[in-house]
């Protein structure tokens, strides 16, 4: 069905009212809903849909609007009968319905740009709905929500322009509109519900679900103060960052070792964003309007920082003789000896450049690299200077 095209984005209330009431777009205006004069479902049509294609005048002006796509027949079903039992049925297609550019109409998913179908169709511009990946949490993809970008970058007009490479969920621009005329505190707590699902072979099976959430005050979503809205996009990046050191470290440890390096490298990282989900989800609920933008992207910072060097640290502990020896791996810049001491000294440095907010002058020297035990140490010979 339809739902099946969309990366899906609700709004869930603190009660089954309030959740209703903030999903209802109760106002037509062309970037956030489009009813056009046959919006209705469909069993209120005058003639209900038939087997014969539909006229190509009906069809290029359908759906009409979010009552028309959301009763859309994308299924036939006919039921044979002898007038007192029914003895056999006929599944069939029925109406065909494609998912592009239909972002007036369906307030309740994210978009995005596709040249791909730009040149497909014919069209100077072409949305298609933004499915959600199933390998990453609700938290990652904040940008899109946030600013409609997965990138981030600050949330400008630009992006209700036609031109716009992306395009927030509707239901998102009604609250951030429902903020801007009061009727709405800005500190007004968000949970968005993320949901969707990845089809298999010829899209007839699913392989994978996806239902996560993402809390944060009404606030960010403001284009009129997207400070600290652009604070949070940036905080995520900056989680990007330090993860990615943590998995080049892990990459290092383990050529020091002569071990196959991807996957530790694929293990530190999931390890890195399994750690810091539940502190970003608690950092990015805790916002408030009137927080200064540097200030709360450097508390995240500080809070990443810890999270990311305690397990740094445990690589570092865990790397074994082998990795403390050494050996010597080959560059584009030339050949160089890598082992243990040299990784984490490297790794030290990805984070500082990273997380730099979270490293004003390290004065008492925590920034130093971890050292192990003497006796772990290899010795230095002329072959192995260490």
């Amino acid at each position: 069905g339809w739902a099946g095209n969309l990366g899906g984005v609700l709004v869930e209330g603190r009660t089954l009212r309030e959740t209703l009431l903030l999903n209802l777009v109760a106002r037509e205006e062309q970037e956030l809903l489009r009813q056009g004069a046959g919006d209705m479902p469909v069993w209120r049509r005058p003639r209900p849909p038939g087997p014969a294609p539909r006229p190509a005048a009906e069809a290029a002006t359908r759906p009409a609007g979010p009552r028309d796509l959301y009763t859309w027949q994308s299924r036939r079903v006919r039921l044979h009968h002898d007038g007192n039992r029914v003895h056999g049925v006929l599944l069939a297609y029925g109406d065909a319905l494609a998912a592009h550019n239909m972002h007036g109409r369906e307030p309740m998913s994210g978009w995005r740009r596709s040249e791909a179908q730009e040149k497909k169709h014919g069209l100077p511009l072409v949305y298609m709905p933004r499915t959600h990946d199933p390998s990453r949490s609700a938290w990652r993809g904040l940008a899109a929500l946030v600013t409609g970008q997965p990138g981030g970058g600050q949330t400008t007009t630009a992006q209700r322009q036609e031109a716009a490479p992306g395009k927030r969920p509707g239901v998102l621009e009604w609250l951030a509109l429902l903020t801007d005329e009061s009727e709405l505190e800005e500190d007004f707590p968000v949970r968005a519900r993320l949901f969707g699902c990845v089809y298999g072979t010829q899209q007839s099976v699913i392989d994978e679900l996806v239902d996560d959430s993402v809390s944060m005050p009404v606030v960010l979503l403001k284009e009129a103060d997207a400070g600290l809205g652009g604070a949070a996009v940036k905080a995520v990046s900056d989680a990007d960052d330090a993860v990615r050191a943590l998995g080049d470290l892990a990459t290092d440890l383990a050529r020091a070792a002569g071990a196959d390096h991807e996957p530790r490298r694929q293990e530190a990282r999931d390890l890195g964003y399994g750690t810091l989900d539940g502190p970003f989800r608690g950092w990015l609920a805790g916002l408030r309007p009137g927080q200064d933008p540097e200030g709360v992207r450097t508390a995240w910072q500080q809070l990443a920082l810890t999270h990311i060097r305690t397990l740094g640290r445990d690589l570092v502990a865990d790397a074994g003789d082998d990795a403390w020896e050494g050996r010597t791996v080959r560059a584009k810049a030339g050949s160089f000896w890598l082992n243990t001491a040299s990784a984490d000294l490297a790794f030290r440095r990805r984070l500082r450049t990273a997380l730099s907010r979270a490293f004003p002058d390290d004065p008492d020297g925590s920034d130093a690299p971890v050292t192990p035990d003497e006796s772990a140490q290899p010795q230095p010979t002329e072959e192995n200077p260490v």
